[in-house]
């Protein structure tokens, strides 16, 4: 798959609404977990957790920012 396809099929992941809700319902969720977090493992763990969400999400944006750069 081309970098524009690839662009394209990341861009409607990201602008997909089930997607959006899903992760939003995820970090909130992690965010939730944190919070009562009884010890510093459970916490460290919702951290980890979070912040491979957020590799995704990066992950996504830099396929889609790439074409932009590859494509002006």
């Amino acid at each position: 798959m081309d970098t524009r396809a690839r662009a394209a099929r990341a861009s409607v992941i990201l602008d997909d609404e089930v997607f959006k809700d899903a992760v939003a319902k995820i970090e909130r969720t992690l965010i939730g977990e944190w919070k009562i977090s009884p010890d510093a493992q459970s916490r460290e763990t919702c951290w980890h957790k979070i912040n491979a969400l957020y590799a995704v999400l990066e992950e996504l944006k830099a396929i889609v920012d790439s074409d932009k750069i590859e494509n002006n």
